[in-house]
């Protein structure tokens, strides 16, 4: 058992205890003072009244004789709270029997056990002329009152086991997929990568299994994350081991035949310029996902879309491809289409734009042109740049990987590294945008960038 199991549990029990110890005690308190019911109170004290009263006027009429048997009609606890004195005062203006005096004010007390009323005090003279004083206090509720005994000494007992299984209980219940949930954090730390939280929960529905879920969503990233670094790793040696064994090749010609050697440095230069192609291109990325680049810049991506069209165009004419623009209105609306604006890198946007008219023009069939589309949405406060050629496509399997480092949309294509799309991909992402591709029906592929609008154009 973990620190925290003992937490919550001493801490539970403790609280339990404090809690039914702090009732108990208060219930005991309270039962060991009298009622202080006013109500109660008044109620004893008429009754006091009445019974003095009825024994004045017994004593007026009848004498002490029927006094003594009338008392001997009363319940021996009304007995023994009566009190028949001889009252030596004289008084001759009194009538022979006066109103009993109002019982003193306060509340019921105890004395000997007993719960009692105020007394009621009258005086009543004797057919004899001799004077009493008659005196009488009501027992409230006619019960002897003996106090709170307590509870019995087992209960005390079954009460702090009880609790203590109870507290035991709901600590394994918080502790134990907390535990189970730590043993997967140790195993994923050491390496395995497959490990995942949420078996370990069950069918939970609580914070705990909320972070088992989150976990395996971190889980997830990461894992795939070190697959795509790892990818990557193996990708670049791969691209880098060829490049790098005709510079070696190139190297054992010129030693080996000095009038080769004009031809083995031509080689030397083209590789180790395309393997500084390769280190800028992959530095590029990493900038990129590093979030390294300055995206603070206002320009118009219409003017920047037509500006890569119209050099693609230039250099297309010389294999006799052709490229279209067209640049029309808002979709939903007519006329003039508005000022463009957006906030971000030109230059990055203007390479993600160009990669992606490059490869279309590269895969087109001399005199099918490729289309380029700008269009703004007013609807979804976006920017979309579509352009479209009639090439041989992409396999649909292929469609949801192009846009990954090291591969190749179309295939048999090994003129580049398989690094363009994946540069022009995440360069429209670090804009807030998106970037799909899809096959056209009748043959060709449709790539759309979408860019949000800057808020002065929305």
């Amino acid at each position: 058992m973990g620190r925290l199991f003992w937490k919550i549990l001493l801490g539970f029990w403790l609280t339990l205890v404090a809690v039914a110890g702090g009732t108990g005690l208060w219930f005991t308190l309270q039962r060991a003072h009298p009622p202080q019911d006013a109500a109660l109170g008044a109620l004893a004290a008429r009754t006091s009244e009445a019974v003095v009263r009825s024994a004045a006027t017994t004593l007026s009429l009848g004498g002490t004789d029927a006094l003594s048997r009338w008392l001997a009609t009363l319940d021996p606890d009304q007995r023994r709270h009566f009190s028949v004195q001889e009252d030596e005062t004289p008084a001759p203006s009194e009538t022979p029997a006066q109103a009993p005096s109002p019982p003193a004010p306060g509340a019921v007390t105890v004395e000997r056990g007993e719960l009692l009323a105020p007394q009621a005090t009258i005086r009543a003279a004797a057919p004899d002329g001799r004077r009493y004083r008659l005196q009488y206090r009501e027992t409230v509720e006619g019960l002897p009152y003996e106090g709170d005994p307590g509870p019995p000494p087992e209960l005390l007992i079954s009460c702090l086991l009880g609790s203590l299984a109870f507290s035991a209980l709901l600590a394994w219940y918080l502790t134990s997929p907390i535990r189970r949930l730590s043993r997967a954090f140790d195993r994923f730390a050491a390496g395995d990568l497959g490990e995942r939280a949420a078996p370990a929960v069950g069918s939970r529905r609580d914070e705990v299994a909320d972070l088992a879920r989150d976990f395996d969503q971190m889980a997830e990233r990461i894992q795939g994350l070190i697959a795509e670094r790892e990818r990557l790793l193996h990708n670049v040696s791969h691209e880098l081991r060829s490049p790098l064994a005709r510079l070696h090749v190139a190297v054992d010609l010129a030693r080996q035949d000095p009038a080769r050697t004009a031809g083995a440095l031509a080689r030397i230069e083209r590789e180790a310029e395309r393997l500084n192609t390769l280190v800028g291109e992959l530095l590029t990325l990493s900038r990129i996902e590093h979030g390294s680049l300055e995206l603070d810049a206002y320009f118009d991506p219409r003017a920047l879309c037509a500006a890569v069209v119209e050099d693609a165009g230039f250099e297309g004419s010389a294999s006799g491809k052709a490229i279209l623009l067209e640049s029309g209105a808002a979709l939903g609306g007519t006329g003039e289409a508005p000022a463009a604006l957006m906030r971000g890198n030109p230059e990055l946007l203007r390479r993600a734009i160009e990669n992606v008219v490059r490869n279309a023009l590269h895969v087109s069939a001399e005199g099918v042109p490729v289309e380029v589309r700008f269009t703004r949405d007013a609807a979804t406060q976006t920017y979309a740049i579509t352009v479209s050629d009639r090439g041989p496509g992409v396999p649909p399997e292929a469609l949801k990987t192009m846009f990954e480092p090291f591969v190749q949309a179309h295939d048999g294509q090994r003129e580049g590294f398989g690094l363009g799309l994946a540069i022009a991909s995440r360069a429209v992402a670090a804009h807030g945008g998106t970037m799909q591709a899809a096959n056209r029906s009748g043959g060709g592929l449709a790539v759309t960038i979408r860019v949000p609008m800057c808020d002065e154009a929305a």
